[in-house]
């Protein structure tokens, strides 16, 4: 554990701290100077430290009570200079744990935990040491990893040798390791980031960043200034619904403060805040302003738009119930509901009823037991709904359907039925209060809650539940109990206040509201009805006497799991899908707009048709959004009815829907998302697979198995082996044609010829007598490789007859070889040796076994789930794919990995595929070796190289000249998704690259550069669109999506937002290392990071996180820079 005494020099704690609030630093350094008062720390953080060091003792004393060599460095907390001497002639001793050693160097200082010997030479000796911090958490923190990459820096200077691990002794007794070269390069920047604004902030009227309220703010000792300080300012973020981003545009704008927001003329606009936007807010301040001084804030009611505020809420029931859960997300890996709460009616008035878990098996008999409570209240009373605030329930319920494979049909039936009424929701619809937030707590005076007198100074209930894990003490239960009974109570009020507020409504804007009703339960259909037997005796098959905590399985154990939660893995994927078509059907045009990433509102009609029968299409303008449409099916989620968006013009801003005659006349406001796509052949297959799972076991041949069990291809006698080694052709030929009932994995990087290879691989098959199926997860991509195959067989001079299925003449292909359609070509007219269709036919029981060997493209974005139901089709599957590029997307909640790719599945924790497992394609054909050198080390564990001739690849022009990697860095503020300073300055890059600029090829040849010569890549649809307007017609501008497979000497990849606080869809998508591998090894000579600096020190909040933006930083160390 780190030293925390303000005297000491900078450490790792003191780099966190910057990183949680910038602020937080400032009064740090104010509090050294004797300019604050005494620091207050919230019990939060006693109680943790607590724990923590009992934890630390915990682990101490196992070690000296197994007997092992461990040197007490800090038992009498020397001086640092003394201790850290002590720890490096322990080392240099080479004793085997050092506890509480000391680093100290260049004004920092760290206290690791453990240093730990291990049997790796160093300047020391024949040892080295790693070290082991003791955290009392379930999981790792970007904290924590800063700590741990600091330790390993220090270890490495004083033994002369970098350790291979760090690690992790966590509070659930697990040890948890890393790769330092997974984070070196994001700490490293973000520490020097820190040493510089750390100076700064030391000196003579320094000004520090703004106070803005953030997550950190429970856990800081300085919380109290902040808020003072806000509250002395009368600061514009004191104002209900103003983010950050809102704020600082505001203040720009010279908007300070709440008052002046309250005030500002109608007429006035504030750059990059939507008009409507600054309406609503203004609105809000002004309410607040006016609250302030009174016992009970002031409302205001909002105009109802149709089925939304108060017109979704249900009229009085004797059988509504009131619900609140409590949940501890950091018990194990998925975290745990402790407490479901329940108040409902009973002889006139209220009763809660609890129940709790403290363990896995635990919440399952709970949330069994509350919704079979449920189901059978629901049918004493059809007409009840059950009441909570904000979606954590539900989602917590949909979480728990995933989790414990259980009473699923029974929350879709909830579900269906609009049972759950959020009542959060219809508030922020239905009216505009004068409090800071609209949190249950901050909204109860409006309504009149008043919380028991005994529990609203109480500690929360989390931290009560920490407690009761620690000691046990049933007291700590009853408190948590006594705190969630008030939350349902105060849910329970605020329903009936907001059932008196209807006839208000109705009065003040003349309208009548509508009521949500009790939906009468749909019969389940025969095949749902069949589906969930069979999944049923599953269960009873392949999990009874399983362990219930499925960490202690064994392999054939695991298997069987994994077998079962497989079959449902269609199911659980279709769920979230069916539930945001439905969420989103009750979002107002302003929330589909503002908040729905997918989704296109505020629609202008520009012209309508009729055409056909009856149907109508129409043309329709739309405002700056972002979405995410393709031409297909769509639903109209404020109709609530389907439509099909014919096209889409994004320069234009043009969208054309057609609409048929029974689904209305009105022109559309929005439309969004629609359904999932029905997989009753891949459901099928997979039922199959599992049944045979339960009827004989794993201990066979199928090649089904083979990828369950990650087990390494299985080849006929007279095979050639697989070798570690440049891939020979003829070999790996031989090897698909050996494969015996088996899998056999060969892996494509980038440039390295997948296509081409697979090509060849499918002709041979062919030329031995051998059927060819062929899948993929478009119809696109299957298209790409029949048309390869079809020239592989001109250049190998072999004839064959094949068949492309599909229903649409848009995915079709045609040759002299190959014909598309719906069914097969007729019978008389020869065998089909070669079949392109995708999973849909493959895991068909008609396809069963109709192939000797299926060739699986893009396996990447194949589902294992999918991999294995089409195995059945082929007595061998090759899968032809890398998962270090795009990835396969899961909508669902899966357990035990069952939502990932088939490759992911099989490579597990490599990045490459093992030698013994599978082939690598290790050639790249595209990259000059400056920037596959960087693709090679950061996706490829250093096995891709480029062949002899791309490093003379290069391009020379007045702007951008020269290989390798540049950066680009573009300075602005508060963008998410779309940056116009980023896409000025790529226009201006592209203006000097066309203006006389050259690129040489792998040949040696010089030829001028043309628009056709650059890729301009932006992860974001809106920064598209952005770039599309600044650039020339014909520019080659889209998602990384839009090209994989593509290449062009030059590739510039706008990164769009602003910051890490900026990012739009979360930190997983915009840094995904998948995603810049992509667009980074599309380049063949320049490949151009345009991005804002602060994006390399963005804040994360996962370990994962920090990986992904380790990335990015390595890419930025590597890259040369272009102001």
């Amino acid at each position: 554990m780190a030293a925390t005494s303000s005297d000491l020099p900078l450490s790792p704690t003191a780099l966190t701290r910057f990183l949680d609030c910038e602020h937080r630093t400032h009064l740090d350094i104010l509090e050294r100077r004797g300019e604050l008062g005494e620091r207050r720390r919230p019990p939060d953080l006693e109680l943790l430290s607590e724990r923590g060091m009992r934890h630390e003792d915990a682990i101490l004393q196992g070690f000296l009570d197994a007997g092992r060599d461990v040197v007490l460095l800090a038992g009498d907390r020397a001086e640092a200079d003394d201790l850290a001497r002590r720890t490096a002639a322990a080392m240099a001793e080479g004793r085997e744990i050092l506890h509480q050693a000391c680093f100290l160097r260049d004004g920092w200082i760290g206290y690791p935990d453990f240093l730990v010997r291990v049997d790796a030479p160093s300047e020391l000796g024949a040892w080295s040491y790693e070290v082991f911090d003791a955290k009392l958490s379930r999981h790792a923190e970007p904290r924590h990893i800063f700590q741990l990459v600091f330790y390993t820096d220090e270890l490495a200077r004083l033994q002369g040798v970098a350790p291979q691990k760090m690690h992790l002794l966590l509070g659930d007794g697990a040890t948890a390791s890393f790769r330092p070269e997974e984070f070196a390069a994001y700490a490293g920047r973000v520490r020097a980031a820190f040493l510089v604004r750390h100076a700064e902030l030391c000196a003579p009227g320094a000004v520090p960043a703004y106070p803005y309220e953030v997550a950190a703010c429970g856990f800081c000792h300085w919380w109290h200034v902040c808020d003072a300080r806000r509250r002395r300012d009368d600061h514009v973020s004191l104002t209900a619904g103003v983010h950050r981003s809102q704020g600082l545009r505001l203040e720009a704008a010279g908007v300070h403060t709440l008052p002046a927001l309250a005030t500002l003329p109608v007429d006035r606009d504030v750059p990059r805040v939507p008009r409507t936007t600054v309406g609503t807010l203004r609105a809000q301040a002004g309410l607040q302003l006016r609250s302030r001084g009174l016992g009970r804030p002031l409302y205001e009611l909002l105009e109802p738009a149709a089925d939304r505020g108060l017109g979704r809420l249900p009229l009085p029931s004797a059988g509504d119930v009131h619900f609140d859960f409590e949940g501890d997300p950091n018990w194990g890996d998925d975290g745990l509901e402790y407490l479901f709460g329940t108040v409902f009616e009973q002889a006139g008035g209220p009763v809660y009823r609890a129940l709790w878990a403290t363990s896995r098996a635990e919440e399952k008999q709970a949330f069994e037991t509350w919704i079979d409570w449920l189901g059978d209240r629901l049918r004493r009373y059809p007409d009840l709904h059950v009441f909570h605030y904000n979606a954590y329930e539900t989602v917590a319920l949909k979480r728990l359907v995933a989790r414990h494979a259980t009473r699923e049909a029974e929350v879709d039936d909830l579900l269906r039925r609009r049972v759950f009424v959020d009542l959060y929701g219809i508030t922020r619809q239905a009216i505009r209060a004068g409090t800071e937030g609209y949190g249950l707590k901050a909204l109860e005076p409006v309504f009149g809650f008043q919380r028991d007198a005994e529990l609203r100074g109480a500690i929360g209930s989390l931290r009560r539940w920490q407690a009761y894990g620690q000691d046990g003490d049933p007291s700590h239960l009853d408190g948590i109990a006594g705190y969630n009974e008030d939350d349902c109570l105060s849910t329970r009020a605020l329903y009936a206040w907001l059932l008196e507020r209807r006839p208000d409504v109705e009065r003040v804007f003349g309208a009548p509201l509508a009521v949500l009703t009790a939906q009468e339960p749909r019969p389940r259909s025969d095949r749902a009805l069949a589906q969930q037997a069979r999944t049923d005796a599953l269960r009873d098959r392949l999990l009874a006497g399983l362990p219930d905590d499925e960490s202690g399985d064994d392999a054939a154990q695991r298997a069987r799991r994994l077998a079962f939660h497989l079959a449902g893995y269609h199911r659980r994927e279709s769920k979230p899908v069916w539930w945001a078509l439905f969420a989103r059907r009750e979002r107002t045009l302003e929330e589909l707009r503002d908040e729905d990433p997918e989704a296109l509102s505020g629609l202008e009609v520009l012209g309508c048709e009729e055409v056909g029968r009856g149907s109508r299409v129409w043309t329709l303008r739309y405002p700056e959004q972002e979405f995410k449409l393709t031409p297909g099916k769509v639903d109209e989620p404020l109709a609530g009815r389907e439509a099909t968006l014919e096209s889409v013009d994004e320069a234009a801003r043009i969208v054309v829907v057609r609409r048929g005659p029974r689904h209305g006349t009105g022109a559309p406001l929005a439309i969004g998302p629609a359904g999932p796509y029905d997989t009753p052949a891949q459901t099928d297959a997979l039922h199959r697979f599992a049944e045979g799972v339960a009827d004989a076991g794993t201990d066979r041949p199928d090649p089904g198995l083979d990828l369950l069990l990650a087990r390494s291809p299985r080849f006929a006698a007279g095979t050639p082996p697989l070798t570690d080694g440049p891939v020979d052709l003829e070999r790996l030929k031989a090897q698909v044609r050996g494969l015996d009932r088996s899998v056999l994995v060969v892996q494509g990087p980038p440039g390295t010829g997948k296509t081409w290879t697979g090509a060849r691989l499918a002709v041979d098959l062919l030329a031995h007598g051998r059927r060819v199926g062929i899948m993929a997860t478009s119809h696109k991509a299957i298209n790409n490789l029949v048309a390869a195959v079809d020239v592989a067989a001109d250049e190998a001079g072999v004839d064959f007859r094949g068949w492309k299925k599909c229903a649409k003449d848009e995915d079709a292909y045609d040759s002299a070889r190959v014909t598309s359609g719906k069914a097969g070509p007729p019978v008389e007219d020869g065998p089909v040796a070669l079949t392109a269709a995708t999973a849909w036919h493959w895991a068909s029981a008609d396809a069963r076994r109709s192939v000797d060997v299926l060739l699986v493209d893009e396996a990447g974005q194949v589902s294992l789930a999918d991999a294995i139901a089409t195995t059945q089709a082929a007595g061998g599957v090759v899968l032809l794919g890398d998962p270090q590029q795009l990835a396969h997307v899961s909508q669902g909640t899966h357990p035990l990995g069952t939502g990932g790719s088939v490759l992911e599945h099989v490579l597990g924790d490599h990045d490459t595929i093992p030698p013994e497992r599978g082939v690598l394609l290790a050639a790249s054909w595209r990259m000059h070796p400056e920037v596959c050198g960087f693709i090679s080390e950061t996706m490829y564990d250093g096995r891709l190289v480029p062949v002899p001739g791309c490093e003379v690849q290069r391009v020379d022009s007045p702007g951008l000249s020269g290989h390798g990697l540049r950066l680009i860095e573009v300075e602005h503020e508060a963008n998410r998704g779309r940056s116009p300073e980023e896409a000025d300055r790529i226009a201006s890059e592209l203006e000097l690259l066309l203006d006389g600029g050259t690129c040489v090829g792998r040949d040696g040849r010089r030829r001028p550069l043309t628009l056709d010569d650059v890729l301009v890549v932006a992860p974001y649809n809106l920064q598209v669109r952005c770039l599309k307007a600044r650039l020339p017609e014909g520019a080659r501008v889209g998602t990384v999506d839009r090209f994989q497979g593509q290449e062009a000497p030059v590739v510039l990849f706008s990164m769009a937002s602003s910051s890490g606080e900026d990012v739009s869809r979360g930190m997983g998508f915009l840094f995904s290392r998948n995603r810049l591998n992509v667009a980074v090894s599309r380049a063949q000579a320049l490949a151009v990071v345009v991005c804002s600096p602060a994006l390399l020190g963005a804040r994360c909040t996962t370990v994962q996180d920090m990986r992904l933006v380790t990335m990015l930083c390595r890419f930025a160390d590597a890259a040369g820079r272009r102001v």
